[in-house]
């Protein structure tokens, strides 16, 4: 059994298999060490800056990620556990999470006293309650509340869950959808309108969203871990842009940004002398390839266009070469890394030919399909590929329709989309390729589906034992690159700049900030 230990509560263990707190996800390096020191300074309005917006604010209807939309809900729910960069596991609302049998019945413990914003008890009941509504098919795309197929209410603050099969990754989806959890008075009483104006037990309370543009959060004052939060309020402003957004950045308009395109950028801001934080994770950012719908359903098309593509190319076009462009899941100091398990990056232009003849001789042509993108750096990653392959292969129409992030998302989540990029990081890869290439997962945006691949993720979650997972994993991984349901273009960095009157600012996860933490030396 592992263990893990908080700077609050020596000795509380959040237990699972020992092999869950691997190295496996790379650090978290971080640029010029520039902040306030000393004890945290009470009071003032910290001004954020970031890229992207989701559809709502309920955390099942969205990705709750740090490349995606999960500092915008931070401030609201906070999160049962907290997951750093290594996997490392720490206490938060929930006190501990164990398991006797092998990953299949797991025992949640809560703090005892924590209250939502409106004074509702944060207690076993509430987490049942937020739970079971996950679970409903209309809820949304998050799927991680399905696996749980009975729950007990053992006491106030004891709340005990089985699924439908033993599953030693469960503690890592305490920090995404279905660790934030929702006041059940609101839920109840606000219907349809709690996804605008939700109420959770983080650190702040919304005081109001412009979609698109803005969001205005104030001190919640029965925070739970008091004094947290420092600050009195907290502003976040959207702009898709990173070169505009660093500008307004150092102008001195925010006390920092956060976002995880235009490594360029970046590189020029910790340059500068800016401390720039930089989680490293497995995975990147990820090109998409909607498996059931056409042309992009056969994988004769999905292999020809990856070959046509030249992320090298795209990288020096569209981040002056900033960006590590990638051809596996894993860095190579992973244990996970298998130097066989290669993306087929810039493969035979005549083998890429013939794959599309073969296609349009079966099916008619020309080859049309439809990437989406939002404005911004990804936009001209996107641009760069589809010129290349409109380029080298004839047959082939690629189009490029720029959207909002909203529209690129919901996309996503309605499988109306044929190709889509999005990051596909995280802290435990067992559960992030689980969720994102399983047959039938709620995330699996692909729908993709192959049951050797299944094998091996069901070989994995059972396993306690590092060994046994990486085994999985790298038989999972050979059989992906023969279907390709996507590929990396590069490692997905979510970036965070702090201005040197900003202290108490960490990331933990691919880039998720201790908001509650922060503080200003001259609010």
């Amino acid at each position: 059994m592992g263990s893990w230990r908080t700077r609050r509560l020596q000795g509380v263990a959040l237990a699972a298999a020992a092999c869950l707190a691997l190295a496996a996800c790379g650090g978290a390096s971080r640029g010029a060490a520039q902040g306030p020191t000393g004890e945290p300074h009470p009071g003032g309005t910290i001004r954020m800056l970031m890229n992207y917006d989701g559809p709502d604010l309920d955390p099942i209807h969205t990705t709750v990620a740090a490349t995606a939309f999960g500092n915008q809900l931070l401030p609201i729910f906070d999160t049962l556990i907290r997951v750093d960069a290594q996997g490392t596991i720490t206490p938060r609302i929930a006190t501990a999470v164990t398991t006797t049998d092998g990953g299949a019945t797991w025992t949640v413990k809560l703090r005892d006293g924590v209250k939502f914003s409106d004074g509702t008890a944060f207690d076993a009941a509430a987490l049942k309650f937020n739970w079971e509504r996950d679970a409903k098919p209309e809820s949304g795309q998050t799927s991680d509340a399905r696996q749980i197929t009975a729950m007990t209410v053992v006491d106030p603050t004891t709340l005990q869950a089985t699924l439908a099969s033993p599953n030693t990754s469960f503690p890592y989806l305490l920090q995404g959808p279905i660790g934030m959890i929702g006041s059940p008075t609101a839920i109840q009483t606000k219907g349809a309108q709690y996804s605008v104006a939700p109420v959770g037990a983080g650190p702040f309370v919304l005081d109001k969203r412009v979609p698109g543009s803005s969001y205005s959060y104030k001190k919640n004052p029965g925070y739970w871990d008091a004094p947290r939060p420092y600050a009195d309020a907290l502003e976040i402003r959207l702009i898709q842009e990173t070169a505009q957004m660093a500008s307004s950045f150092q102008a001195g308009e925010a006390d920092l940004m956060s976002g995880p395109t235009g490594a360029a950028v970046w590189r020029q801001v910790e340059d500068q002398g800016t401390r720039v934080l930089k989680p490293v994770t497995f995975g990147g950012y990820a090109v998409w390839f909607n498996t059931t719908r056409a042309p992009v359903d056969d994988v004769r098309v999905r292999k020809a266009l990856v070959m046509a593509m030249d992320p090298d190319d795209a990288n020096n076009k569209a981040d002056e070469g900033a960006a590590t462009v990638s051809d596996n899941i894993f860095p190579e100091d992973s244990p996970y890394f298998d130097p066989a398990a290669r993306i087929p990056f810039k493969g035979d232009l005549a083998q890429a030919q013939a794959l599309i003849d073969s296609y349009v001789a079966e099916k008619g042509g020309p080859v049309t399909l439809t990437w989406l993108t939002a404005e911004g750096n990804t936009r001209r990653w996107v641009e760069a590929y589809a010129q290349q392959v409109n380029q080298k292969l004839k047959n082939v129409d690629f189009k490029v329709e720029v959207v909002t992030t909203a529209v690129a998302l919901q996309s996503f989540y309605d499988d109306s989309f044929q190709v889509l990029g999005s990051s596909f990081i995280g802290v435990d890869p067992v559960l992030q390729m689980n969720q994102r290439l399983a047959c039938g997962s709620g995330r699996n945006n692909a729908n993709y589906c192959n049951p050797d691949v299944d094998a091996a993720f069901k070989q994995a979650l059972r396993s306690p034992d590092r060994a046994s997972r990486v085994d999985a994993i790298k038989k999972a991984q050979q059989v992906l690159w023969q279907d390709v349901p996507f590929f990396l273009q590069s490692r997905a960095i979510n970036y965070t700049a702090t201005s040197e009157n900003l202290g108490g600012v960490d990331s933990f996860a691919e880039g998720l900030l201790t908001l509650d933490s922060a503080w200003l030396a001259k609010p």
